[in-house]
């Protein structure tokens, strides 16, 4: 159940981050949620950027979804 292995994760050409990192498109991203919809095991990052989620290839996660 690592990001390189999960559908969510998409790799980053930045040159500004470490080798294999990328973003989880599963973590909600925003400045405001809904709270009241958020499941117990959700991940919310306030981001205006879009790097506030940045993983490696290797992080685990309760959220992982296998590719197809």
């Amino acid at each position: 159940m690592r990001c390189a292995d999960c559908k969510s994760f998409t790799p980053t050409q930045h040159q500004d981050v470490w080798t294999g990192a990328g973003h989880c498109g599963r973590w909600r991203q925003s400045y405001s949620e809904d709270l009241t919809t958020f499941a117990s095991n959700e991940a919310w990052v306030e981001s205006d950027e879009g790097w506030a989620n940045m993983v490696g290839p290797d992080f685990g996660c309760v959220l992982f979804e296998e590719k197809s």
